[in-house]
């Protein structure tokens, strides 16, 4: 998923379903990471070893 391309059309003003056929995403996945403040990559899974 490449976060970096979402933050670019929405500054050229794409909307988000514009957005989410260019990149084959659902419209509500596409405004969840476009409205986020922090880093613009997923956060990495944990890695938790035994316990």
């Amino acid at each position: 998923m490449n976060l970096r391309r979402f933050r670019a059309l929405h500054q050229a003003g794409a909307t988000y379903k514009e957005i989410a056929e260019a990149t084959g995403l659902d419209w509500r996945t596409v405004k969840k990471y476009l409205q986020q403040d922090g880093p613009v990559t997923p956060p990495k899974a944990s890695s938790r070893k035994g316990t």
